[in-house]
């Protein structure tokens, strides 16, 4: 079972929310956007290994974690990285970064995106509240 990545106080858009903006135009959100308190620890939801830790356009400091059988998640717009390196193994729960707003967002929160196989899936279906 997964965890949410953060202490999370809202969850500011929900997978599948049809949006509109200048830079992208009309899509579907195929991840979840979590809100916290500011500065809030963002960890990882479940162990793997770290295969992306780096900074995008669109989703900023942008951490990626690989979960064996074809399952990755992905953390976006980090204010900062914790103090991880790639192909490093990580637990459920260990600090991979602060919450932000880097790249393509209008506040602080976590877009927390989940593949099966190459296809997005809601994160917040294979999640625990508790370790």
């Amino acid at each position: 079972m997964f965890c949410v990545p953060l202490d999370m106080t809202a969850l500011t858009c929900e997978y599948g929310t049809v949006r509109t903006t200048k830079e992208r135009g009309r899509y579907m959100h195929k991840a979840v956007d979590l809100g916290g308190k500011k500065r809030s620890v963002v960890w990882a939801a479940q162990d793997g290994v770290v295969v992306v830790k780096d900074r995008f356009e669109r989703s900023g400091n942008t951490i990626v974690i690989d979960h064996g059988c074809g399952v990755l998640t992905l953390y976006g717009h980090l204010d900062t990285f914790a103090n991880i390196q790639l192909g490093q193994r990580i637990e459920k729960g260990n600090p991979i970064g602060i919450m932000g707003k880097t790249g393509f967002a209008t506040g602080d929160h976590v877009h927390w995106a989940m593949l099966v196989n190459n296809v997005e899936v809601d994160p917040m279906q294979w999640t625990s509240h508790t370790f």
